[in-house]
Order: structure tokens, then C-alpha cells, then sequence
């Protein structure tokens, strides 16, 4: 596997590295931020009424994870002089893969207790979920509705990202410079919003965007093009992001103009929050700072990838049991989170720990 390894990436001709710049190390709003995200969605998959706008959620973690692991591989350029995309390949799969799978695995076995059609369409999804292509799945199987895991689209989305996006940056820096880097980068966007805009509907182009505008609000800090965020901004940008994500009434309907424009609009609200946090402390950053939202950040992703088949399994037991409706609501939740801190926290740091140098406060 290739490595960059050239002290000409990190001359300013190649990389425009504002002296004001500072590595972003350890920021913990941005898991506060993480928190507010996957409660939304969690709201919006359990039918409550504060998640009727949930989806937006998801917008904002492609925001956040297409900014991090661009700053991620510039930074190792900037202070290593090369980038190994075998190293970094090989992190990112310790890191998604063993929730991934182990989720998988406890569907595929529960899938063989399900009658023929049910059983293969459920083998089916949880196939295309291993693969990571559940987003295109629709391509192949038309009629296809999800049973289990049709959440892993957005692993598969981000997964598909990490794979593509460091190799382009890997051949840009090292067969041009900064400049097409960034170049490349807003042609992306545009094409994104352009697929987009014409009506493409597809789940892989509605969230792309996101994505990108992570990355280009990290390739603009890097190069010290953005100096700082004015905290009443932020506020601005956080309260419109909570009180549409959270609104008891579902206003992202096909007919209502926000709507056609809604990925583009979250993923630019949330890279102010991503530059405020990034760059200064405010009362907002101190608040996403505290002890809970950062806790429930640092499991978001055991969280998303366990709650979709506890969620399912519930529903199952309402509809074969009748449980109160309330009791079911706040069993699903604190079963997720209970298994979500179980696998951070004794299966996951143990596969961490065996390989500490993939630690990496981001």
C-alpha cells in the first residue's frame, strides 16, 4: 500500500498552511454535537413526536466525519511529511467494522428463525450491509423495502467515502499540489448539488453534500482561510439546527421549498458549529463540552449501528405481547444505550488497546 513521503507536500507552494493554524487535536464539543445528532435520529426511528425532522441528523454527521478525516490525513501530512493509506485503512476498519458485524451477525442468526421470503430478503440486507453498498441496493432489487438494517445505508455512505476520498487526496498531493486538491474538492460539491437539484433523489446524492462541505470547511482551516466564527453565529446556526431537528411538527415535506434545499442548509449550519468549535471557546462550546452530551457523543456510532434491530425487536414484542406503548418506548432506549456502552466500553477498547496506536482523540 502506497505512502506519501515527500517534504515538497508540506512546503507552502503545495500546502497553504496559515502560521495562525493550530492542530485541531482533542475537541469534545464536536461529540456534544454528535449527541444532539443521534438523538434526533433515534426520535425520528421511534415514531416519536420530537422526531418527525430527525433525518437531519444524518446530515449532520456526514458534516462532522467528512471534516474530521480531512483534517485528519492533512494534519499527518503536515507533521509526518507522508500519509500511509495503509495505515489508515487499517484504522478505520478496527475502528467500524467490529459494531458493524457483530450487529449483523445477531440479525443473520435471528434471520434464520423467519419463514423463506422473509428469511432470504432479511440475508439479503444483511449481505449488502457487510459489503457496505446497502445504499445501492435499490439498483438491483426495485422493490426492495428495508426489514432490519436499512440504517446502514449511511455506514455504507461514509464507509465508501473513507475509502475514495484519502486515495484522491493521496494522488492530488502527490502528483500536483494543494491547489487542484481544493480545486477537486468544490467540483465535487457542485456536482453533488447539481444531481441533487435536477431531481436525482437518490439517497447516496441527497447526502453527499454533507460530506463535502465538511471537507472543504477543513481544507479552509487548514490553509488558514477561515481565522474565527463569531459565537452569536454559532448560537444562531446551533438553535435553527436543534429547533428544526426537533420540532413536534414535520415540516421536511416534499412540497415545502426548504425541503429541495434542506442537506445543503444543515451541512452549512453545521460547519459554522464545526469552525466555532474549532477555533475559539464560547458559552455554546462549554455546554456541548459537558460530561453527558460527551459521553453520549463517544457512543454515538455503537448507538446508531445497535438501536435500528433493538428498535425492531421491541415492535415485534409490542405487536406479539401488547406492552404499554410507553413502556416499550423507554425499554428500547435504555436497552440501546445499555448495549451501546457494553461494546464501547468492554469489546471495543479491548480491540483498541491491542492496537494503540490507533488512538486518536477526534
Amino acid at each position: 500500500m502506497p505512502t506519501i513521503k515527500d517534504d515538497k507536500l508540506v512546503e507552502k507552494k503545495n500546502i497553504n498552511i496559515s502560521s495562525s493554524t493550530t492542530n485541531l487535536g482533542y475537541v469534545p464539543a464536536l461529540y456534544g454535537l454528535k449527541c444532539i445528532a443521534i438523538l434526533m435520529i433515534m426520535f425520528l426511528h421511534a415514531n416519536f413526536f420530537l422526531g418527525r425532522n430527525g433525518k437531519i441528523g444524518l446530515d449532520i454527521f456526514f458534516t462532522i466525519s467528512g471534516f474530521l478525516i480531512t483534517t485528519l490525513i492533512l494534519e499527518e501530512i503536515q507533521l509526518k511529511g507522508d500519509f500511509s493509506l495503509k495505515n489508515f485503512y487499517y484504522k478505520r476498519i478496527v475502528r467500524l467494522l467490529p459494531a458493524l458485524y457483530t450487529m449483523l451477525a445477531l440479525v443473520l442468526i435471528y434471520a434464520f428463525q423467519l419463514q423463506s421470503i422473509e428469511k432470504w430478503m432479511v440475508i439479503k440486507e444483511v449481505i449488502s450491509s457487510a459489503l457496505y453498498i446497502h445504499n445501492f441496493v435499490h439498483f438491483w432489487w426495485p422493490d426492495y423495502h428495508p426489514i432490519i438494517v436499512g440504517h446502514t445505508s449511511t455506514l455504507a455512505i461514509v464507509e465508501q467515502f473513507y475509502l475514495i476520498w484519502p486515495l484522491l487526496i493521496f494522488l492530488l498531493l502527490k502528483y500536483f499540489n494543494f491547489k487542484w486538491l481544493k480545486i477537486a474538492l468544490y467540483t465535487l460539491f457542485i456536482i453533488s448539488c447539481l444531481l441533487h437539484f435536477v431531481n436525482n433523489k437518490s439517497f447516496t446524492t441527497l447526502h453527499s453534500s454533507c460530506i463535502i462541505w465538511g471537507s472543504i470547511i477543513a481544507l479552509l482551516r487548514f490553509s488558514g482561510n477561515v481565522k474565527s466564527i463569531h459565537p452569536v453565529m454559532a448560537l444562531v446556526s446551533f438553535v435553527f439546527l436543534v429547533l428544526l431537528g426537533f420540532l413536534p411538527t414535520p415540516i421536511l415535506k416534499p412540497d415545502f421549498w426548504l425541503t429541495h434545499y434542506i442537506h445543503e442548509i444543515v451541512g452549512f449550519s453545521t460547519s459554522i458549529l464545526i469552525l466555532s468549535f474549532a477555533n475559539a471557546q464560547s458559552f455554546l462550546n462549554t455546554i456541548l463540552s459537558s460530561k453527558i452530551p460527551v459521553f453520549i457523543g463517544k457512543i454515538s456510532y455503537a448507538l446508531y449501528v445497535f438501536h435500528a434491530p433493538i428498535f425492531f425487536l421491541f415492535l415485534k414484542i409490542y405487536t406479539i405481547y401488547h406492552w404499554p406503548p410507553y413502556l416499550v418506548f423507554f425499554l428500547k432506549f435504555i436497552v440501546s444505550f445499555i448495549v451501546a456502552i457494553f461494546f464501547v466500553h468492554i469489546v471495543e477498547k479491548r480491540i483498541i488497546n491491542r492496537n494503540d496506536f490507533l488512538y486518536e482523540k477526534r
